[in-house]
């Protein structure tokens, strides 16, 4: 179990200051099942994931352990919020048709609460979670959040937040896995905005109550001088991690993080990557790879939501080899004129190289440059 951060002294601002969830989610997970009667929204905050399910199911409980969120969340008559542990949840055997976690997964009791998912949910019922990276966005203010997390606020995050920077690669959740297609959660803030936003992170809370000084000070200079004017309004995508699983089966083992399935749906298509060089490796990336996904050339490219697996051959005395899986989310020609490809979703990739991804995106961008977004060209 990871020890979940006190999200309560800053509870105002989080209701403030959070991304919020496309309708498109939340339709997409209704469509998942046949029974709309019932929806549990575990470890819910402000209760904006409740709200949204909350226009597409009859009734939804949405439960959090933070009295003070709950006081701020959102009131919809079809939403009921119980103040309490999701690992402790009280409803009815299979009487729950979905179940959402939204940027909280990495803090609860896997292994009590995937236990407790396969006692409330109905058969055939949905369990899906998602979760996004606060360092983690298109520009103005993306490099510089995603350095201000890197090289000062990390260390004061609680642990269950180095899943989300793993974008929660490797998690498997309760059930069969489905599939998911690409969202992102949308901000729409002026500059203070943004601030009020950095200011709802746990790490800056746990910063600032070890040190005098406001962390936001190592970016604020530059954040306000690629803002622009301070009133301006303006769109900050934030790319989701989404993992859904249809109940029945497990394929998790306790913790939820993969070991062995041995029901694993077999890759549809192998890929194999070389990079000769470092020059090549670094421009590649720049060019196609993300650590959400990346784009293939294909004269033929393959029907949406092939199975992928890849192999990736990086330049070294010895050659290493990097793996990973995914799905194909869209097939189209480049905007920039280059032959027909597909964009595929990584769904696991091989630790070691996605640090390598960070880090040469992160060179990328310090550089002035802009790098491959897998959603954006969807």
């Amino acid at each position: 179990m990871t020890e979940a951060p006190d999200f309560s002294p800053i509870a105002a601002e989080y209701a403030r200051s959070r991304p919020r969830y496309p309708p498109e989610l939340f339709a997409w997970l209704a469509g998942l099942v046949e029974q709309h009667e019932l929806a549990w929204d575990a470890a819910t905050g402000n209760g904006q994931a409740a709200s949204g399910l909350a226009e597409r199911f009859q009734r939804v409980v949405a439960t959090d352990a933070s009295v003070e969120q709950l006081r701020r969340a959102t009131a919809h008559p079809r939403v009921e919020y119980r103040a309490g542990r999701a690992e402790e949840v009280e409803l009815e055997p299979g009487s729950v048709d979905l179940v959402t976690v939204a940027a909280a997964l990495h803090w609860l009791d896997r292994e009590r609460f995937d236990a407790t998912v396969r006692r409330v949910v109905r058969e055939g019922g949905v369990v899906a979670a998602w979760t996004y990276h606060v360092g983690r966005c298109n520009q103005p203010a993306g490099p510089l959040l995603g350095r201000l997390y890197d090289e000062v606020l990390s260390p004061y995050f609680a642990p269950g937040a180095r899943m989300v920077d793993a974008a929660y690669a490797g998690v498997l959740l309760p059930g069969e896995p489905i599939a998911a297609p690409i969202f992102a959660a949308v901000a729409t803030w002026d500059l203070e905005g943004l601030r009020g936003f950095v200011r709802s992170w746990s790490g800056y809370r746990a910063y600032r109550e070890r040190h005098a000084s406001d962390p936001l000070d190592a970016i604020d200079a530059e954040l306000t001088t690629a803002w622009g004017d301070p009133a301006t309004v303006r769109e900050l995508r934030f790319p989701l991690h989404l993992k859904a699983s249809r109940l029945g089966e497990a394929a998790s083992g306790p913790g939820g993080v993969e070991r062995r399935r041995d029901r694993r749906a077999p890759a549809e298509l192998e890929i194999e990557i070389r990079f000769p060089d470092l020059e090549q490796l670094e421009r590649r990336i720049c060019r196609d790879v993300s650590v959400g996904g990346m784009y293939v050339e294909s004269e033929q490219p393959p029907a949406l939501g092939t199975a992928i697996e890849f192999r990736f051959v990086l330049p070294s005395r010895r050659e290493i080899h990097a793996r990973g899986t995914g799905r194909v989310v869209w097939r189209r020609p480049r905007p920039d004129g280059r032959p027909a490809g597909f964009g595929v979703q990584f769904l696991e990739l091989d630790r070691h190289f996605r640090e390598l991804v960070f880090r040469v995106v992160d060179r990328f961008i310090q550089r002035g440059g802009t790098p491959f977004d897998l959603e954006s060209e969807s």
